[in-house]
Parts: structure tokens; sequence; C-alpha cells
């Protein structure tokens, strides 16, 4: 082996291993660079107060530890936030947040009132329309796919225009969908 090797594995001190054990595994919310050199400098202090409690809590048998250091971020994460939850329970939260046109679908009924004109235009095609044009920042209307349907029809009960021609599902998404544009 290499002298160089030899020397480097014989001072290298704890630098390594503690990189080894502060090793983010990236989610999506860790990309922005200040979340993870947070997350980064948090981890190194755990890992500094592991090493320090192998120190001073007594071992299973000779040079083992009582606990992982996963274990050991487990414990910290539980004495920082406790049993703390955010005061609503997030099925119930889902439910009060329900619009009132998912509600009752049963008494929405298509009608065509007499101020209809042919102007009006579905409120999930114009949606879609808008969407896709601030998404993909097209210049042109005939650039996008999602046309803004003209029509005569409107839900009795949410008072909003929407398609019913054949191959439309927008009255479908409207009454069914939270995300209707998807």
């Amino acid at each position: 082996m290499p002298k160089l090797i030899q020397d480097y594995n014989k001072f290298m001190g704890g630098c390594d291993k503690n990189d080894q054990m502060t090793k983010l595994y990236k989610t999506r919310r860790h990309y922005r660079w200040p979340r993870r050199l947070f997350m980064k400098f948090f981890m190194w202090v755990c890992y500094n107060a592991y090493v320090l409690e192998g120190y001073y809590r007594a071992h299973n048998h000779a040079k083992q530890r009582s606990r992982i250091f996963n274990n050991f971020l487990d414990d910290i994460w539980l004495q920082l936030i406790g049993m703390y939850h955010s005061g609503t329970n997030r099925r119930e939260s889902r439910e009060a947040d329900i619009p009132g046109r998912l509600q009752n679908v049963g008494n929405h009924f298509p009608e065509r009132p007499e101020e209809a004109t042919r102007s009006n235009i579905c409120v999930v095609c114009a949606y879609k329309h808008n969407k896709y044009m601030r998404d993909n920042n097209c210049a042109s209307k005939k650039d996008n796919p999602f046309k803004q349907t003209k029509t005569t029809f409107r839900c009795s009960d949410c008072r909003r225009y929407l398609c019913i021609r054949q191959g439309s599902t927008c009255w479908v998404d409207w009454h069914t969908k939270t995300e209707y544009w998807c």
C-alpha cells in the first residue's frame, strides 16, 4: 500500500466517517441549497453529539454501541418536536376544503338559460387554455392545443358554463375532480 494512503488512513480523524454518516438522501425538497446546507450542518451537529454520547454511555460489547446513528437521530427528532401534530387532521381538512361543485353531484343538471349566448366560454376549457399559455410562454394562440370552447349550457347549481359536446369531459371533470385541468 502506498505511503500516502497509509498516512491518510492513519491521520484522517473523524472527518470521513462524519461525511459518511451524515450523507443527505436528497428528496425534491432538499434540492435548494439553503435547506440542504442547513440540514448538512444539523446532521454534523447530531453526529458529533452521537460520538460524544459514545464516550459517556456504556456499550453492549467492546467497541459496539447500544444504538445506531439512525436510532439516535430518531430520538433527537422526537425530543425536538415531541408528539406535535398540526392542529387539524389531514383527512378532515381535505373534506372541509372540497368546493361545493364537488358535493351532492346529483343536484347539478345542465340547463340552457334564456340569457345564454353563443359567446359563453366553457370554464374548464378556458382554464386549461390559459394555464397552458402561462406554463409554456406561448405567444400565439395557434400553438396552444387547448381551445376555448363556446357553449350555451351551464350547470343549474354552479351557474358555470361547461361543455357537453361529444368527446368532452369538461362537465365530469368540473364536478368530480379538485384539479380539473389535469
